[in-house]
């Protein structure tokens, strides 16, 4: 027996679903008062059962205007990739009122998925998120997992059919649970990272996309300029330990990116709320630690931003980040607030 809890996705659809029905059954001439009565006590044991019905006969009233939009029948085909109901054409909506029962349901059904789509927010994607600073570990229902690391933002789409992932912005860490029928893609900006059964992290940031492996293989498709057009390619095949970064503002891709080693140490200390720095310049140092706080850390001298830092730093513990610049490098700090300027140590004394 399966008990397994429905989630809110699958309620709505089939609160969603039984509107539908009811609404077309409304419709014909043979209705009773005996189904009036089981209607009228469906639609008062949950107050989720009269919104929905209740935007089902306003699509239905919409619908003679909006059946031959060709934007609304683009949203129409989404709605039904979402719900997963049968393929209804805008020309049903037109003539639906002449048939019968199946044929006002059907239509009923995607006029209420319209109008959940344009005016409740509906989405098939589920959103997760981390504020600056956070991490938080996300369970997909296929046997996935996620970690997202600080100022990230992802959404899911797993189905029966597909299991489609963007990342919006941040940097994200998958683990894929394996099966071969439904890839796993993870698209940022233009670029698609394709996966069956692997580990590997991408990082969605201002300035660039980065993509590293650490089990499995991957394949990262992106935009190639080709002959005054650009298609999507496989730009690279990544293995254990390999990775692929290019700038964001250099798409479409003139040439494909140098596969170059993964920065394993770096990825494996974020996951456990460490930042770790290997002979990386100054400039870079601030620019990484400035994405886990809302202090703003300003380098004021770039004759300075080329001096090397190593070491290993807990988020959050911005006092020892600082006192590890005044200790390690050639630079004095100072504290304003909320703002922190890193300086010259002859120039500390002008400063704010």
């Amino acid at each position: 027996m399966n008990t397994q809890t429905p989630t809110n996705q699958e309620e709505q659809t089939r609160i969603a679903q039984q509107a539908a029905d009811w609404f077309a059954k409304r419709q014909t001439k043979n209705f009773t008062d005996s189904q009036e009565a089981q209607f009228q006590r469906w639609l008062q044991s949950d107050p989720v059962h009269g919104l929905m019905y209740a935007q089902c006969e306003t699509r239905w009233e919409m619908s003679a205007l909006l059946a031959d939009d060709v934007d609304i029948a683009r949203e129409l085909q989404h709605a039904r990739n979402a719900t997963g109901s049968r393929p209804v054409f805008s020309r049903w909506l037109r003539s639906a009122q002449r048939h019968g029962v199946a044929a006002v349901a059907m239509a009923a059904t995607l006029v209420l998925a319209l109008g959940v789509v344009f005016f409740s927010g509906y989405s098939p994607y589920e959103e997760f998120s981390t504020g600056v600073g956070e991490q938080r570990l996300v369970r997909l229902n296929d046997g996935s997992s996620v970690m997202l690391n600080t100022n990230t933002v992802l959404q899911v789409n797993i189905n029966a059919r597909e299991r489609s992932l963007s990342l919006l912005q941040g940097e994200a860490y998958f683990t894929v649970a394996k099966d071969s029928s439904r890839p796993f893609e993870v698209s940022a900006g233009p670029s698609i990272v394709r996966a069956v059964g692997t580990e590997f992290n991408v990082q969605y940031r201002v300035q660039d996309i980065g993509v590293s492996v650490t089990e499995g293989i991957v394949e990262v498709e992106a935009q190639i300029q080709s002959q005054q057009q650009s298609q999507p390619q496989v730009v690279a095949q990544l293995t254990v330990g390999q990775a692929v970064s290019y700038s964001r503002e250099q798409q479409p891709l003139e040439a494909r990116p140098s596969i170059e080693a993964a920065n394993l140490e770096r990825i494996s200390a974020w996951q456990v709320r460490q930042i770790y720095f290997n002979a990386n310049t100054l400039a870079e140092a601030i620019a990484e630690y400035g994405r886990y706080t809302d202090v703003q850390i300003e380098l004021l001298h770039q004759d300075i931003a080329e001096q090397k830092i190593t070491g290993v730093f807990n988020v959050g513990d911005l006092e020892s980040f600082i006192f590890a610049l005044e200790q390690l490098l050639d630079v004095e700090v100072v504290r304003n607030g909320e703002r922190v300027f890193v300086t010259r140590k002859s120039d500390k004394a002008s400063q704010p």
